[in-house]
């Protein structure tokens, strides 16, 4: 533990390091976990520790591969191909979702899968406990936010098309969606009728998508390119006037890091390329 003592205050702060893991055979130091929020767990068996870690690096491939592109001829019956019917498939879960009893009983799964996934993470099954204490609906956006036990595992059942996962999220999904329809009637009398969004990553996913308003914040993100990875800059144009099929909110008053100028948008945006151009980041 001791050279994760003097490691983890300089790299916790970077913005390109999604997850830490401890292996260490002495006796667990929980204040690490309390400390250093991207800390996914301390590990004193090797086969616990491969086992996570082979999980998150599954996670890593399957969103690289998840990000969807379109082509603009298609018409038709072709809208219905393979292709596209993955963009499809989600939209049609949502609809079904908001129709789904939302009760004790669904937030309950909820929470038991959350369970069984952190099993190892005392930290986050703490604020699993609080969540369930705690949450109020018209709250989601806030937790959403803060806490990434349920960032990270709501996209990641959305990453990789995980049915199963994302039923078992049925109850959360329903308040966020709504949550962000609410907050996006506001969006609409707080600017102009057109806004640009600036997105900043290695890669990018089909969750929910997280954009800022300052370019100058997507550029941290985006870091620099490397041999093997290529950094990219969205620049996302909304006529707020005309848009009627993407639901977005400006999420920066219940967000940590308001500097950011978060704005979220749901989990089934799509977006037409008007054109792709290189620049020097």
């Amino acid at each position: 533990m001791s050279s994760a003592i003097e490691i983890l205050p300089a790299i916790n702060s970077l913005r390109q390091l999604d997850s830490v893991f401890i292996y260490s055979i002495e006796e667990k130091d929980e204040n690490f976990l309390d400390k250093y929020s991207k800390i996914i767990g301390i590990f004193d068996q090797q086969i616990d520790l491969f086992r996570s870690i082979e999980e998150n690096t599954d996670l890593a491939i399957k969103q690289v591969e998840s990000f969807k592109f379109y082509e603009k001829n298609q018409k038709s019956t072709r809208e219905l191909s393979k292709e596209s019917g993955s963009f499809l498939w989600l939209r049609l879960f949502k609809d079904i979702v908001l129709k789904l009893p939302h009760d004790e009983q669904s937030k309950q799964e909820m929470i038991e899968k959350l369970n069984e996934i952190y099993r190892n993470n005392n930290r986050q099954l703490k604020l699993i406990g609080n969540f369930k204490n705690e949450y109020k609906s018209e709250d989601a956006i806030q937790w959403y936010t803060g806490q990434p036990f349920l960032y990270k595992q709501l996209n990641r059942a959305l990453c990789t098309e995980d049915i199963e996962l994302l039923y078992k999220f049925r109850y959360f999904i329903s308040d966020l969606s709504k949550n962000l329809s609410n907050e996006y009637e506001i969006l609409k009398d707080s600017f102009d009728s057109k806004i640009t969004f600036y997105r900043g990553k290695l890669i990018s996913t089909n969750g929910y998508l997280s954009t800022s308003l300052s370019k100058d914040v997507a550029l941290q993100f985006a870091d620099k390119s490397t041999n093997t990875e290529t950094s990219i800059i969205f620049e996302i144009e909304c006529d707020l006037g005309k848009t009627n099929t993407v639901t977005m909110a400006s999420i920066a008053h219940y967000s940590k890091h308001s500097d950011e100028q978060e704005v979220l948008f749901d989990s089934d945006a799509a977006f037409e390329i008007l054109s792709v151009e290189k620049i020097h980041l």
